[in-house]
């Protein structure tokens, strides 16, 4: 066996660090995502994503779109949410918010239920201002399995693999690179709906897909 230099050593030591720094930020953000996205569930839901600048991205269900009214409406990319109202039986305003991020959506609608009138003015891409008034619905259980029950699986096996691999590999090159890449890959699937909706991780998601595509040592390299 070839023994390695002290300076050789030490950036393997810090490299095995990292790589344990950065499963644990996946693991405790694995962790919370149920948290979030089961408290998303239970709130009234608006009818369209919008992701951290309040702009809806475009994403909705595959065909049925009853369950997103606002998206039914045809709101599709670039649209940004810039009044949020509450109306009662009359289509009065209740209350009303100029939302800059998802918390201020689910502190408006915190203690509302589903079929309560909502008016939504949006700002398009070409700066005209439409307003809508909707209902808000339920989101949809077929919707909840999409967007986080089967990519969060997804997630968790490849958070599984990470730390697999990396018990048996971590002083290689290779299977430090490996545990980044499976670490990275469970962040940017189990965090698609927080991407889409609550933006806690939003950062942390935007850092891991670059690791994502970064391509990993093509070969194991084999202890000597």
């Amino acid at each position: 066996m070839i023994n390695k230099s002290g300076p050789v050593q030490m950036t393997d030591r810090i490299a095995q660090y990292a790589v344990i720094v950065y499963q644990m930020i996946a693991v405790l953000a694995m962790m919370a995502m149920p948290f979030w996205a089961i408290r998303f569930f239970q709130q009234p839901f608006i009818g369209v994503f919008v992701e951290h600048t309040m702009v809806t991205n475009g994403v909705g269900p595959d065909a049925d779109s009853k369950g997103w009214p606002l998206y039914a409406q045809g709101l599709r990319f670039g649209n940004q949410l810039t009044s949020l109202s509450l109306l009662d039986a009359n289509k009065n305003p209740v209350e009303t918010i100029q939302p800059k991020r998802f918390r201020d959506v689910e502190t408006l609608l915190q203690g509302h239920v589903p079929g309560e009138l909502i008016s939504a003015t949006f700002r398009t891409e070409q700066g005209q201002t439409i307003t809508y008034i909707v209902p808000l619905n339920s989101f949809p259980a077929a919707d909840q399995t999409r967007f986080f029950y089967l990519p969060y699986l997804i997630g968790v096996v490849y958070l599984a693999v990470s730390l697999w691999i990396f018990g048996l590999r971590r002083s290689e090159t290779a299977g430090r690179a490996f545990s980044v890449f499976a670490s990275s890959v469970a962040i940017v699937v189990g965090g698609l709906l927080d991407l889409y909706t609550t933006n806690h991780l939003t950062y942390l998601w935007v850092a891991a897909v670059p690791m994502v595509g970064a391509p990993t040592t093509p070969r194991w390299s084999a202890k000597r």
